[in-house]
């Protein structure tokens, strides 16, 4: 499978498959679009070209470790608007699954022109109070099974993985603190 160097220093491992019309299939956190999206993937190739990019720092994608600043979500969403244009890539259908459905809905509010379409699957596109028990079930860091361990190069992924959880409990505290002043 190719890679395609980015403008935003992202190397991005990626899959294309079938002929038609381009769908971008977008994975959630801890995947890639084959291990979170084969499935469709293989069924939509039959009468779409399907891209389905790993985000920076998963899988073969570098730079590594993944990490998750506080724009983690717009700064994947640039990466794969550098992806486009790195692939030559003008406009596109996307499809977003968990995480990737909220890069999927940034990176079309960012360049709404370049999307046909933008589907998600489990995006939740805020993350207020309701959702710490959600983001406190992640906690501890055991459900991460050693086949995603090996998938994403990681011998301890609690530094990595742990990284995303406290950064939602962080935006839920500062959300439910805007929100009521």
């Amino acid at each position: 499978m190719p890679f395609a160097e980015t403008k935003t220093g992202a190397c991005l491992h990626y899959e294309d498959v079938g002929s038609g019309p381009v769908v971008i299939a977008i994975h959630g956190m801890l995947g890639t679009a084959r291990f979170d999206l084969g499935n469709v993937i293989d069924w939509l190739s039959a009468d779409y070209r399907v891209i389905g990019p790993t985000l920076r720092g998963y899988g073969e994608s570098t730079p590594k470790p993944r990490d998750f600043p506080l724009d983690f979500y717009r700064r994947d969403a640039e990466d794969l608007l550098a992806f486009m244009d790195a692939i030559d890539l003008p406009s596109a259908h996307i499809l977003g699954y968990s995480d990737g459905g909220e890069v999927a809905l940034m990176a079309a509010g960012l360049q709404p022109q370049r999307f046909l379409s933008v589907a998600t699957i489990g995006a939740v596109g805020f993350f207020g109070p309701e959702m710490r028990p959600g983001v406190q079930r992640l906690y501890p860091v055991d459900w991460v099974t050693d086949e995603k361990k090996a998938l994403h190069h990681m011998d301890n992924p609690v530094p990595i993985v742990m990284q995303w959880p406290l950064l939602r409990a962080a935006h839920i505290s500062t959300s439910s603190t805007s929100a009521s002043v």
